[in-house]
């Protein structure tokens, strides 16, 4: 079993403890019992730097896209805006109902890709992040002056060079139009380097930020948000939560993460029944090669019946024992 072993650098213990205790919470207290479609936009990589430097803009460009799927899957259920709410929720007899509605097709995803590309740009026209052209266009950012690391994004973002004896001059341009790049995977569309998938993918964090970002009926102003999570917690609404504030924050246990992701049970014992708990913490290879000898020595038949199987050790001769 993994330990928080405390260094610097991407760690798999500690990734795969936030991630299992993030899908924990959003399972337990913000998503409700019904189908939820994942739907990733992927920006050029101008936009990414621009975001980097500009956290305000890509929530903004962010509330954009939240409009353009709710938008979309208001209509596909036969709702309006004043009768339903984010993925298909409507009311009923006051209390919510939600409606499934068909995965989108690929002429929906371009469509809906479209429209996301067109507004994005002119929203960031309109803030001055975005100069157009009558054959491209590029986005601006004065750099910074205090710090090294502004310096080097502002470079980026107005694609200049920032470095060398060609400091300052251009490098590339964003084209306005570009050719539509031919889609072949299922749930996937792409156009001016942006893509939407609407399946399941795999994300990589940024560091220093939001990690989750709620809209709709999930947003924490909502007054649907009370109503739908399993929590029932929301805007002036309070969660019947008997535990304390530090049993709200308090980590779970790799036994408990075990439980919950790979139904491991390391708290019982499937002999007796009872409770179990650490009593050591063994890290010395001649200690462990040691006791797992034993184990092999003792053979099956003095394990007992309904405990678990043999413990499985290294290879024979990866450990010299003394």
């Amino acid at each position: 079993m993994a330990f928080s072993c405390k260094r610097r650098g991407f760690c798999p213990s500690c990734g795969a403890r936030r991630m299992t205790e993030s899908a924990a919470l959003l399972v337990d207290a913000v998503l409700p019992e019904e189908p939820v479609r994942q739907w990733v936009l992927s920006v050029p990589f101008p936009l990414r730097f621009l975001f980097a430097a500009e956290p305000a803009a890509m929530g903004q460009v962010l509330a954009i896209v939240y409009r353009a799927l709710a938008s979309h899957l208001i209509r596909k259920a036969g709702l309006t805006r004043a009768t339903g709410q984010t993925g298909a929720y409507t009311l009923e007899n006051s209390r919510p109902r939600f409606r499934r509605v068909p995965p989108p097709s690929p002429t929906e995803l371009d469509a809906i890709l479209t429209v996301v590309t067109a507004r994005i740009a002119g929203h960031l026209e309109r803030r001055g992040l975005l100069i157009r052209d009558l054959e491209s266009s590029h986005l601006t950012r004065a750099p910074g002056e205090d710090a090294a690391l502004e310096i080097l994004q502002g470079h980026s973002i107005t694609y200049r060079i920032a470095l060398g004896p060609h400091e300052g001059r251009k490098a590339f341009t964003l084209q306005t139009v570009p050719a539509r790049e031919p889609t072949t995977k299922r749930f996937l569309a792409t156009h001016a380097g942006f893509s939407l998938h609407a399946g399941v993918a795999a994300l990589k964090p940024t560091p220093r930020v939001h990690l989750t970002r709620y809209h709709g009926v999930f947003a924490p102003h909502s007054r649907w948000r009370a109503k739908i999570t399993p929590a029932g917690r929301g805007s002036g609404v309070k969660a019947a939560d008997t535990r304390t504030p530090a049993e709200c924050h308090r980590a779970m246990s790799w036994a408990q993460r075990l439980k919950r992701v790979f139904q491991l049970d390391l708290q019982s014992c499937e002999g007796c029944g009872g409770q179990v708990r650490v009593i050591a913490c063994i890290e010395d290879p001649l200690v462990i090669g040691k006791i797992l000898e034993h184990r092999e020595r003792s053979g099956p038949e003095t394990a007992g019946a309904g405990r678990r199987p043999e413990v499985r050790g290294p290879p024979r001769g990866a450990l010299e024992l003394g």
